[in-house]
């Protein structure tokens, strides 16, 4: 199945499907990936998201490096199907990084296309968690970490609902 995911070919893994009754399903050995971990890291937009009407958990972790299909989407077309179907963009995989992170330290130190690549899905990722934007905007300007800027930024939200009931209170009493 693994293969027929990586190629685009539904028309087996329909065949494979009705033979197995399991689309999430995951290779022994390897990197322990999922149908779906090989469609997205394939590329595969079409079957990525006929795998997700079938069932397939868009959230699914593989067992080597804790990877959701996310975290090596082969295209941006493909994280924006992952994302279109409820995955995280904040799953940490075993190295603690979010698909947004990975993707930029690819993006850094992959070769010409892969950095091509990389930067594509990170614009994809920032555009659809714009507070994940706005983090990686302001980590690079001021050197910062992205999770320490993520941290700043959920602690303004907070300080500012606060501060939005404390003055809808004040005026209402």
């Amino acid at each position: 199945m693994l293969r027929a995911a990586a190629k685009g070919d539904i028309r087996t893994l329909e065949d494979e499907l009705l033979v197995e009754h399991h689309v999430d399903a995951v290779e022994s050995g390897g990197n322990g990936h999922s149908s779906l971990h090989a469609a997205s890291e394939g590329g595969q937009e079409e079957c990525v998201r006929w795998l997700v009407e079938k069932g397939c958990d868009v959230n699914i972790v593989s067992t080597k490096h804790r990877h959701t299909p996310l975290h090596i989407a082969g295209s941006a077309a493909v994280a924006v199907a992952l994302l279109e179907a409820g995955a995280s963009a904040g799953a940490r995989d075993k190295m603690r990084q979010t698909p947004l992170q990975r993707f930029r330290s690819i993006k850094i130190s992959g070769d010409k296309a892969t950095r091509l690549l990389a930067q594509q899905i990170v614009d994809v990722l920032a555009a659809w968690v714009p507070s994940l934007g706005l983090s990686l905007s302001l980590a690079v300007s001021l050197s910062l970490s992205v999770e320490s800027v993520e941290s700043v930024c959920l602690s303004l939200s907070a300080s500012l609902a606060l501060a939005s009931l404390s003055l809808a209170l004040t005026r209402r009493g």
